[in-house]
Formats: structure tokens, C-alpha cells, sequence
């Protein structure tokens, strides 16, 4: 998975060359796949048996396609290189991307719904991996309430705290966040959950106008770049705290 833009000449030889280009690094295209196998090797067990209570087969490929999708997240953000960072991940579940934090030396933290985070395998899962979680409610216009903690990093993987409408009025009838919720929402991050050289990454999910098959609607994209944002179809990076305020 590759958020950067770059030629189909460019891509086809990185690919003839078994490469895979990650924010300016090349590796070898093994290298992700040996690593998951690393990392997840002390507890694979455990997991792939706790990964089978995920009610549905949808749930079960996510779940496996994440073990890859949260490693490459990882690495575009140089977290195998950064010094110890505390990180929060936004609607964690389980707590993979965390695991992997932790693996690599930082002080991680999982934040969901309370229903989502004493579910099972959910529940089980962050017990597994021994990372740090706390229940978490988003809603507009409201400060987060992390308990006075501070984050190097925020991230969130196929977020949904934008919707409006819950879950079970169907994806159809969702709707979601304007430039006004986004704006409290992100300048909150940036003035009392952030640290000053903090960063944001999100993965959006369900944020996009069907008609124009755009993953982000023209005027939230002309927000998040005024706050400094970049943005490559559903991945939303945030490098500098300042430039938010």
C-alpha cells in the first residue's frame, strides 16, 4: 500500500525490481510480510484463535489484511526510526497497531467505545497484546477527554467518529462531518490532546461524496489543506500541530 503519488514507468520498474516504495524508502517486497511474521510470532497463536470470534468473514480479511495494511502505515511514518513517541490510536478495537507500536519501543494507547473495547475478541485482544486502552466518545463540537494525557502522535485506521447517524441505519443512510465539526475537532487536537511537535494520521472510512466517487467532498479538502493537511485520496496526515492552530 503506497500513499505516494508517482509514474506508472516508475512503479512498474520498482516492481520488476521486487521493491516496494514507502514515503521515500524503498524495500524489498518480502521485507513487510517477514516482519508481521516477527512481530506477531510470540502471540500467534492466541490471536489467530481470538481473530475466529469476529462474527463475520468480512471481519476475519480485515483483520488478516491489517497485520500488513497497519506495518506499511507504520514505517510511512517512520515509527521504526522515531524515538519513544506516545501514541494514541482512535478507534484501536483490538489494539494491532498499537501491539506493533509497542514492539518498536513507544508508549501506545488504544481509545474506542466502551461497547467496542469490553467486547469480545476486542477485550481479550488488548489483554493478548498488553497495551494501554481507555473508552473514548467523539462527538461534534465536544473536547476529547483523554484524562489530561498528551500525544506525540494520533492516529486512526478506517475512522467512523465522523458519521452522524450510528451504525445500524445502514451505510447508505449514513452522513458525516462538515468543514465546521472538522474544524472544532482538529483545532481541539491541536490546542489540548497534542503534544507541540505532535502529529495526526487518519485512514479515512465512508468519507466521500458517491456521486463524484471522491473519498473527501471539495470543501473538506480546502479545509484540511488550510490546516495544513495532506491528503492522497482517503489517507488525511497532519505533520505539524502549529500549522492546525
Amino acid at each position: 500500500m503506497q500513499i505516494m503519488s508517482f509514474s506508472i514507468v516508475l512503479s512498474q520498474i520498482i516492481e520488476r525490481l521486487g521493491l516496494q516504495l514507502v514515503n521515500k524508502r524503498l524495500y524489498r517486497k518480502s521485507y513487510f510480510t517477514d516482519e508481521v511474521e516477527r512481530l506477531i510470532r510470540p502471540v500467534i497463536a492466541q490471536y489467530n484463535n481470538l481473530v475466529q470470534q469476529y462474527p463475520t468473514n468480512a471481519d476475519h480479511r480485515k483483520a488478516k489484511e491489517n497485520q500488513l495494511l497497519f506495518l506499511v502505515m507504520l514505517h510511512w511514518l517512520n515509527l521504526q526510526s522515531e524515538p519513544t513517541l506516545k501514541i494514541l490510536d482512535i478507534g484501536g478495537r483490538g489494539g494491532l497497531f498499537a501491539y506493533y507500536c509497542k514492539t518498536y519501543g513507544h508508549d501506545a494507547y488504544v481509545s474506542d467505545l466502551e461497547l467496542v473495547l469490553t467486547k469480545s475478541p476486542n477485550k481479550e485482544l488488548l489483554n493478548l497484546f498488553q497495551v494501554n486502552s481507555f473508552a473514548l466518545q467523539i462527538s461534534p463540537f465536544e473536547p476529547l477527554d483523554t484524562r489530561g494525557r498528551k500525544f506525540d502522535l494520533i492516529t486512526g485506521f478506517r475512522t467512523r467518529f465522523h458519521s452522524r447517524l450510528p451504525f445500524e441505519t445502514g451505510k447508505e443512510a449514513e452522513e458525516h462531518w462538515g468543514g465546521e465539526e472538522w474544524d472544532f475537532f482538529l483545532q481541539d487536537l491541536a490546542s489540548n490532546v497534542l503534544t507541540e511537535q505532535g502529529r495526526i494520521f487518519f485512514m479515512l472510512n465512508r468519507l466521500q461524496e458517491r456521486e463524484k466517487k471522491e473519498y473527501v467532498p471539495e470543501n473538506l479538502k480546502k479545509l484540511f489543506r488550510a490546516r495544513g493537511g495532506r491528503l492522497r485520496q482517503h489517507f488525511l496526515y497532519f505533520p505539524n500541530t502549529k500549522k492546525i492552530l
